[in-house]
């Protein structure tokens, strides 16, 4: 039979008697200082995540137990943590840039003494409010003392990425016609990112200024951008023509697919590709 007891307490038997012995699993002792920085892009909105389900690459820098499978789900009211064995649930929100979890509870289930360990670090790491950074598909959990828990967004049917949630980054512009070629962002000019929100606003960075406006993503395979707002700065010239492309493409109705993981927004023979992240 299974048992469940609140997280408190039971992360505390857990870590008793764990030990500090290097067997190689993921919950090896940090060495002294900082092992990340605690920024890893920007923190989302509690509303950007629900719904979505993820699974960890790397604990403190290491991957899971073998055989073992670390992951978060997040629902409205709840967050459901697999630990590897046992399961953690409870609620949750997203206050000043961290994670906040509260009323955690686990199921007691007998695990193998590796997992064992493994699951009782990462009971302790959500309790102690972790700041939490979204980029693209990846999410990225920071403690404190450095330590992290990375993870990586598993889509239902193992396609690539959302259009909207997602941060998009610009990889290739294709020119009009049936001759346009292909050509990447230039040396020296930061590519221009998109990412369109759950309530349906498009947030760009255009290569120069940045701003935003309406995009709503349909069921038809096409995204349908309103007026989008930037700012007035000016930049050297390969800049203002990466920007000019760009916004002549994100305006109106315009038709998205994907190439492999790698979303194309065209309109009038121009197409704009992007990668997540």
């Amino acid at each position: 039979m299974w048992r469940i007891a609140p997280l408190p307490l039971l992360a505390a038997l857990l870590l008793v008697g764990c030990g500090g012995a290097d067997d190689g699993d993921a919950t090896t002792p940090v060495v002294q200082g900082r092992t990340e920085p605690l920024s890893a892009g920007p923190a989302p909105a509690p509303a950007e995540l629900v719904g979505r389900s993820f699974r960890a690459e790397k604990l403190r820098g290491r991957r899971p137990v073998a055989g073992s499978v670390v992951g978060i789900d997040f629902r409205a009211r709840e967050l459901a943590v697999q630990t590897g064995c046992n399961g953690i649930s409870g609620g949750w929100t997203i206050a000043e840039e961290r994670l906040r979890t509260r009323d955690l509870v686990q199921t007691m289930m007998g695990c193998e003494p590796r997992v064992t360990r493994q699951e009782a670090w990462l009971s302790s790491f959500l309790q102690s409010s972790p700041r939490i950074a979204l980029v693209g598909r990846r999410l990225t959990l920071t403690r404190d003392d450095g330590s992290t828990v990375r993870l990586l967004e598993r889509g239902a049917d193992g396609g690539p990425p959302p259009i909207a949630g997602t941060r998009w980054t610009l990889e290739s512009i294709v020119g009009a016609g049936p001759n346009g070629s292909a050509s990447s962002v230039p040396a020296g000019v930061s590519a221009p990112t998109l990412r369109i929100t759950g309530a349906g606003r498009a947030e760009l960075f255009a290569g120069c200024n940045s701003g935003g406006g309406s995009a709503t993503v349909r069921d038809d395979g096409f995204v349908v951008f309103g007026p989008i707002a930037l700012t007035r700065k000016a930049c050297d010239e390969a800049a203002m023509r990466v920007e000019a492309a760009v916004t002549t493409v994100l305006d109106g109705r315009v038709a998205a697919g994907f190439e492999g993981d790698k979303l194309s927004l065209a309109k009038a023979g121009r197409h704009l590709v992007f990668r997540a992240g």
